[in-house]
């Protein structure tokens, strides 16, 4: 009897524990989900606030309060990864099933291209309507995919930068998702693309914002046919890589990426160069791609864009550019010796042959003092430069002397500034005048003489020159405005017996100083 009854207690026992640990089993998740709820709240309170923020951003130009808070909210929600380990390479990644589609580790970089994004809104189909293009975040990155979708009645397409089927993370902060399709479902052509950066609003018939946390995904039901995702940073000036998966369950996904970029030299003595590139290859589509123009063709100097399509189905482009190396090569004329002309004037009209360059490329040539122009007397320096449309340049020179032929009666230097000189003729009127060793003015002034006294003047339309010698007492001065009213230089000679002048190669009758005697 007591052995039942004690067999009965341990029995009791052992279910009381059972049903208390039932409990404590059952709770468990009510306490996790609990937890997990409080730890969520701050996050959909910070995403709340941002999805609230960038509307506001996309229908006002932007504070430097606003953008502040933008950037702090997006560290809050997407905190920095470390960047240590392997880095992914971009690549693309063609999925098993024919209606999935994957590019891994794309991204966008500085210098890349921008357009002006649709303004963004909440409800479907995420774009404003009528479409207009957004304050905030105008000329964004992007990137465009083009696809084709055929085998299926209604295909529903989902195309995400959340990493839901080709990985997950990245480093660019946050992504806005666009489609595009043509009304009749066909193709891109050259003329009319599915998406064209210059018209974001044309073909747009879907977009969406901070699906998951500020990356992106967009699910629409669309007629069969071919259609373009464009991916975009939310603001220009935001780098960094992303994921991006396409998905139409049931269908077949044609897709096309093509190969990137490519650069090359010119050809010796070639404005262009012959150019193979790797077009890229279609994915899961029928028919051979083909490329305008094609690999192997002669591409010119410059940025060429390549077109490449399957028949049918979707195209890409890329840029090819032909960069020009080789340097024009230019030989100036032979030096240039000439008389002033007429006599007395200062100066000569002096033409020569513009100098022709060789290059592999339409070259111009320009000199300074251009052929035709008024050399005044003595030695100037033509510069000539051969520049070719990818500002590869070459240079020379040579030398255009102009000798004086009058001959003055007088001159008179300045007691400071021995370049600043002016020589002239009292018979004649006829004048040149130097400041610091240069001719600025050179004429037929109006003479008058009054005893010793003598007084030059000329009052023409592009200069106003005054010269006074009082040759009783060997003093002068002189003045060149040109044009009249803007003061070129002066003179102030106290002592014209001990002058040397010189001025711009003429001379005449006026003697040299005596050896070692300076102006006092």
């Amino acid at each position: 009897m007591m052995r039942q009854t004690r067999s009965l207690l341990v029995s009791t026992l052992c279910l009381l524990c059972l049903s208390f640990a039932m409990q404590l089993t059952a709770a468990a998740p009510n306490r996790g989900t609990a937890a997990s709820r409080r730890a969520q709240e701050p996050a959909e309170a910070s995403q709340s606030e941002l999805r609230t923020l960038k509307q506001e951003m996309e229908s006002a130009p932007a504070s430097d309060q606003q953008l502040d808070r933008y950037h702090r909210l997006l560290t809050q929600i997407n905190p920095a990864k470390a960047s240590g380990g392997k880095r992914r390479q971009r690549n693309v990644v063609p999925m098993a099933t024919a209606g999935t589609f994957c590019i891994a580790a794309s991204g966008f970089t500085a210098g890349g291209p921008t357009f002006s994004r649709p303004q963004l809104q909440s409800a479907p189909p995420g774009f404003v309507q009528p479409c207009v293009t957004s304050m905030t975040g105008s000329a964004v990155f992007f990137n465009t995919y083009e696809f084709n979708v055929s085998g299926c009645t209604t295909p529903t397409i989902t195309a995400s930068t959340c990493g839901t089927t080709c990985g997950s993370g990245g480093t660019l902060a946050d992504t806005v998702l666009l489609i595009y399709q043509k009304p009749d479902a066909s193709s891109s052509t050259p003329g009319s693309p599915i998406f064209d950066p210059s018209a974001p609003c044309t073909n747009l018939v879907g977009a969406n914002d901070d699906f998951c946390g500020s990356l992106s995904q967009i699910t629409m039901g669309l007629m069969p046919g071919n259609f373009a995702v464009v991916v975009t940073s939310f603001a220009n000036g935001q780098t960094g890589n992303y994921y991006f998966a396409l998905d139409v369950p049931g269908c077949n996904l044609c897709s096309f990426t093509c190969g990137g970029g490519v650069t090359a030299a010119n050809s010796p003595n070639e404005c262009g160069a012959v150019v193979v590139y790797f077009a890229g290859s279609p994915n899961n589509c029928s028919g051979t791609a083909t490329c305008s123009p094609a690999s192997g063709s002669f591409f010119p100097v410059g940025r060429t864009t390549v077109t490449c399509s399957v028949p049918g189905g979707p195209s890409c482009s890329f840029p090819l550019t032909v960069q020009d190396t080789q340097v024009p090569t230019l030989t100036c004329p032979d030096n240039i010796t000439t008389n002033e002309n007429p006599a007395g004037s200062g100066a000569a009209t002096v033409t020569y042959t513009t100098p022709r360059a060789r290059d592999n490329c339409p070259t111009t040539v320009s000199c300074t003092p251009p052929s035709g122009s008024n050399f005044p007397v003595g030695t100037t320096i033509v510069n000539c430069t051969a520049t070719d449309p990818s500002m590869n340049t070459a240079n020379c020179s040579f030398a255009v002397t102009v000798n004086g032929t009058q001959s003055f009666s007088n001159c008179l230097q300045d007691d400071a500034n021995p370049g600043n000189v002016v020589l002239f003729d009292k018979t004649t009127g006829n004048y040149r005048f130097c400041c610091n060793g240069t001719v600025v003015a050179s004429g037929t002034g109006t003479i008058t003489a009054r005893g010793s006294a003598i007084t030059l003047q000329d009052n023409s339309a592009s200069r106003r020159v005054l010269v006074t010698l009082d040759q009783s007492v060997n003093k002068g001065s002189a003045s060149v405005q040109s044009p009249p009213g803007t003061a070129v230089c002066s003179i102030s000679d106290r002592n014209t017996t001990n002058n040397a002048c010189t001025c711009g190669g003429g001379g005449g009758t006026i003697a040299p100083a005596p050896p070692n005697k300076k102006k006092h």
